[in-house]
């Protein structure tokens, strides 16, 4: 076989394990779920700025900073960049005041 065919063969019966397309859907999620998280943020903080109740949105901010939280630290534990850590920092000191918040019942 010639050396055309064999790579279109191998083409055809790995369309859907291609790397470079595995790859572009995992980033793609990823980024939708950054998006949404910071959305939420602004949504939060837009709340307590504008309106001083900020009751509703609790349930909707803390799950989504402890998730900005995980990402950040697992981009650390990946890349060792110092900004991911302080961003892992921040938004961990963040989480655990929802999360005492919660259990204490102030919410």
């Amino acid at each position: 076989m010639e050396k055309d065919k064999i790579l279109a063969l191998s083409r055809e019966e790995n369309k859907k394990r291609d790397e470079g397309k595995l790859f572009v859907e995992r980033q793609s999620y990823a980024n939708g779920f950054i998006a949404i998280q910071v959305l939420v943020c602004v949504f939060y903080l837009y709340r307590i700025l504008f309106f001083e109740d900020a009751k509703q949105a609790h349930f909707l901010f803390g799950p989504s900073i402890l998730g900005l939280c995980i990402y950040q630290v697992t981009s650390y534990y990946y890349t060792r960049k110092i900004a991911n850590l302080i961003g892992a920092l921040f938004f961990g000191f963040g989480a655990a005041i929802f999360i005492f918040k919660l259990f204490m019942g102030t919410i």
